[in-house]
């Protein structure tokens, strides 16, 4: 394994890449059946938090560091573990061996494959001396979908520049395999349940629904959709069964800025007219087991392109609580729908539709800014999740079947141990390909689109062609909490000049006129949009519009 702290411990903010790691070391330390365990790293004092965790788990085991500038004298070992999808470094420092690519194979793992970083590590694959008994870890079937693309993209442009055609390429292998979880830890949560529920002040039969994950309204999921569909259940519940106490949803995180945990608090004083509403410190251990053992149900609304495959719904199944997530990337392979929980359907722009990949590659742009600006474009079906958030919150025996079965599920495919095991099998598959193989010594942008390398993302694609249907009355409501809330307003009315909407107040001035004499549901085609708004682009208007279906002030064309 190579080993580098970054990618294997836990610091200041707790995130799905260093929890990942922590996971599979943890797993194969106290899965291999040697005395030792071979580690490349730099230096010895950069194994100061690995040498802790092999005394806590297995304390006789003695640890091999192999310096990081003697890879080609590396031998003994069937493969070498990169934890990240950064292999042409380490396969152009393999050519060094006396051996060359037949020396050891290399195994990676994807994580998000939407930063720069990670793109340009793809982009170097097809150039670097990668052999078919090397493998990139992909984390979800999406995940190989989008690092397929990305390979395809970069072959046609080096068949292009060299005047060839594309050929089959060697490798890597792209097998998919999950992360998991520590799936005893989880279960173990569901017995102190009663007293975690007293702890947090709940009342017997209030049921609790429980969101995990970072804070930050772009870069995992926007929680609008989230807070909007249980608001317009909670009113709904209430009117039926007005003595029945009203849900509580757990919101356990952390944030990166002030700014961020400001429209967070403004958003709580918003809703609890509505349902109860709480924030809770993801970094207080404590408070988290109890959040865990306290819940009925797991909700996550991923619509970000940085997610890959998603922990929390398998820690969720592991738990054994139903899980009403997103139909997003490795969310759909993790959750069954309809048996462990319900999918809600997603949209997004297709394939060919307008991106700022330049801005971001030149430095115009900041990542972040450029994930909220696809964010911003990603719609998740708001009456879907409503009828979702309705079912499980009234039917305690359906929470509890899917609950179940997510248990099942949890510890028949995401354990660690299983993991783990599938990773030492894919080694040993590709050090037969190894011995078998006879092996001598051997017009377009710098990376696809982010809506084609990521097409198979959502549920569908939305149009932005055809009509678009508004509904008179909730187009004034959403309008109204776009200007005054800053979960809404942060995006749009009130955006820092990278994310501003720049066709947005025409346009809603514009629909607000077609409105103004409309009493039900209507059309507008968005063509004589175009027509009326002539100093608008496509591209602006096209943005304003997947916005305002965002927040539901009206529905897209399919």
């Amino acid at each position: 394994m190579l080993y580098a702290a970054d990618a294997f411990g836990n610091f200041e903010r707790k995130m799905g890449r260093q929890q990942a790691g922590h996971g599979i070391l943890a797993a194969l330390i106290r899965s291999t059946k040697s005395s030792h365990f071979p580690f490349v790293a730099a230096r010895q004092e950069d194994l100061a938090g690995l040498r802790k965790q092999v005394q806590k788990l297995k304390p006789d085991l003695s640890l091999h560091l192999w310096p990081l500038d003697k890879l080609d004298r590396l031998s003994g070992v069937d493969a070498l573990f990169v934890a990240d999808p950064v292999l042409a470094r380490w396969a152009e420092a393999r050519q060094w061996h006396q051996k060359g690519a037949a020396a050891w194979s290399l195994i990676g793992l994807t994580h998000t494959l939407s930063s720069l970083g990670a793109l340009e590590a793809l982009r170097s694959l097809p150039a670097s001396p990668l052999r078919a008994w090397d493998a990139l870890i992909c984390t979800s079937r999406c995940a190989r979908e989008a690092v397929q693309v990305g390979l395809a993209h970069q072959a046609e442009l080096l068949a292009s520049r060299f005047g060839g055609q594309a050929r089959a390429w060697e490798g890597p292998q792209l097998p998919v395999i999950p992360l998991g979880c520590d799936v005893d830890r989880f279960q173990a949560l569901a017995a102190g349940r009663e007293q975690a529920r007293v702890a947090l002040g709940l009342q017997p039969d209030q049921v609790l629904l429980l969101f995990v994950g970072r804070l930050d309204l772009h870069a995992k999921a926007h929680p609008g959709v989230m807070l909007q569909a249980l608001s317009r259940v909670a009113k709904q519940l209430s009117r039926e069964n007005p003595e029945k106490p009203r849900p509580c949803l757990l919101v356990l995180g952390t944030t990166s800025g002030q700014a961020t945990a400001a429209a967070w608090r403004e958003a709580v004083g918003h809703f609890t007219r509505w349902f109860d509403l709480r924030l809770l410190d993801g970094q207080d251990d404590a408070l988290s087991d109890q959040a865990w053992s306290a819940a009925d149900l797991f909700i996550s609304l991923a619509d970000s392109l940085q997610e890959t495959f998603g922990l929390t719904p398998v820690e969720a199944m592991a738990r054994g609580l139903p899980v009403v997530c997103t139909d997003w990337n490795g969310y759909r392979d993790t959750v069954v729908d309809g048996l462990t929980g319900l999918l809600i359907p997603t949209s997004q722009p297709g394939p060919d539709a307008p991106h700022r990949f330049a801005e971001l590659a030149l430095g115009r742009l900041r990542y972040d800014d450029f994930m909220a600006d696809l964010m911003q474009q990603v719609v998740v079906d708001e009456d879907a999740l409503a009828v979702a958030l309705e079912r499980l919150l009234k039917d305690a025996s359906m929470r509890q079947r899917m609950g179940e079965a997510g248990r099942q599920r949890a510890r028949q495919l995401y354990d660690w141990n299983h993991v783990v095991a599938e990773i030492r099998s894919l080694a040993v598959d590709l050090t037969e390909k190894r011995m078998a193989a006879s092996v001598q010594n051997d017009a377009q942008g710098s990376f696809p689109s982010p809506w084609q390398q990521f097409a198979s993302w959502p549920s569908r694609h939305h149009s932005l062609a055809g009509n678009i249907c508004l509904d008179p009355e909730r187009l004034q409501q959403r309008l109204v909490l776009m200007e005054q809330l800053q979960i809404y307003a942060r995006f749009s009315i009130a955006a820092d000049p990278p994310l501003r909407l720049s066709a947005l107040r025409s346009l809603v001035a514009h629909l607000l006129t077609l409105a103004a004499t409309k009493r039900q549901p209507f059309v507008v085609s968005i063509d004589a949009l175009q027509v009326a708004l002539p100093d608008q682009t496509s591209a602006a208007l096209q943005q304003a519009l997947a916005w305002l279906a965002k927040i539901g002030a009206l529905e897209l064309p399919a």
